[in-house]
């Protein structure tokens, strides 16, 4: 499982939530009437991260977000959700085809 320090985590979920605040301003809306609540953005956050880290899957690493900008790692982290599920998919698909030689 990927470890992370305290600080480490601290650090991350306050990059991310900016980045989800970011997002969510800028593609869903909120930006002039609404911005979204950067509390709500820490939360989802800090459960993304936890998802991630109970996974052993990190959608970025620290240094990722740390030298790239609000778009590059909205790209990258999609792209590694994407790839995940893929892998998700085939590996299911695998196993139920196995399941049905078996039968």
């Amino acid at each position: 499982m990927a470890t992370m320090t305290k600080e480490q985590k601290e650090i991350y979920i306050n990059i991310r939530a900016e980045q989800i605040k970011y997002f969510q301003d800028k593609y869903n809306g909120h930006n002039m009437k609404n911005p979204f609540d950067f509390e709500k953005a820490k939360e989802s956050a800090k459960f993304q991260l936890e998802s991630d880290l109970n996974i052993n899957f990190l959608r970025l690493t620290l240094d990722e977000l740390l030298l790239n900008d609000n778009d590059t790692c909205i790209e990258i982290a999609q792209s590694r959700v994407n790839e995940k599920i893929k892998d998700v998919i085939t590996s299911v698909f695998r196993d139920f085809l196995d399941d049905l030689d078996k039968k």
